[in-house]
């Protein structure tokens, strides 16, 4: 174990209990607690499904939908298609993926004039670095990779400029039995 664990506790509801909101946050945090928990020690870090990359003259770089999970546990989901602007004709690169969120359909508190998010939306994040992230991951037997516990991208591609055309290597952090290679 490269991180350490902790006891998990859920609220414990009976007849006429009032509930606050950090009842109800507590009792999604513990929920989220115990997936990323399992995504952490089971799946690994790594690209889950999908994320193929290629280049095309006429779009640049598309990376398709799919699947990852981040040494935080986080699912990382990409929807649809992305295009990525790549800069520069010479050089290498890593393309990772991220998770985010952010807060949206913002309400109003009742009783005051604050406006706060009613749901916070899980998004992700296409970065293009210089050096990979999260170096130093062994290897497990099922090809995935251990978890560090900590907060950093996903490394999906290393690109690379040669005579004018961009080459994708695919991630070595991928499961060795997926075919979609």
């Amino acid at each position: 174990m490269t991180q350490p664990l902790e006891l998990f506790r859920r609220v414990h509801y009976y007849v006429g209990q009032p509930l606050t909101a950090d009842d109800l946050a507590a009792e999604q945090a513990y929920h989220r607690g115990k997936r990323h928990l399992q995504n952490r020690l089971l799946l690994g870090m790594g690209i889950a499904a999908g994320l193929k990359c290629h280049w095309s003259r006429r779009r640049g770089l598309i990376v398709e939908p799919g699947v990852a999970s981040d040494c935080m546990g986080r699912e990382i989901v990409v929807p649809e298609s992305q295009q990525v602007d790549v800069p520069g004709r010479e050089g290498r690169l890593h393309l990772a993926v991220a998770a985010t969120e952010r807060g949206v359909m913002a309400t109003p508190v009742p009783g005051s004039e604050d406006v706060v998010p009613a749901m916070i939306e899980e998004g992700f994040e296409l970065l293009l670095l210089e050096s990979p992230p999260g170096r130093g991951h062994k290897l497990r037997p099922d090809g995935r990779r251990h978890c560090c516990g900590e907060d950093h991208p996903v490394p999906h591609a290393r690109l690379r400029w040669k005579k004018g055309r961009l080459q994708v290597k695919s991630s070595r952090y991928r499961p060795s039995n997926d075919s979609r290679r």
